[in-house]
């Protein structure tokens, strides 16, 4: 599964980004270590149906919700 992009500065351009590579770097507080920010999984451990189900701007940075999980990432500027 992929999750389209667009630029809002160039709105005719388009990033496809991999659900799966996307949900394997959030940066949540559930995913990462705290004291070294280490993953605390293995990408083969994420659902397969893993999708966006939600995509916010807050401020200058986007934040992502995932679906079956839940686990929200943010500050990607």
């Amino acid at each position: 599964m992929w999750a389209a992009h667009s630029n809002r500065d160039a709105p005719d351009t388009q990033v496809d980004i991999a659900v799966i590579w996307l949900r394997d770097s959030c940066p949540c507080p559930e995913s990462r270590g705290v004291g070294n920010g280490q993953k605390l999984f293995n990408i083969v451990d994420l659902p397969v149906d893993t999708r966006v189900e939600r995509v916010r701007i807050v401020g200058r940075n986007v934040e992502v919700e995932f679906t079956p999980d839940g686990r929200r990432g943010g500050d990607v500027a």
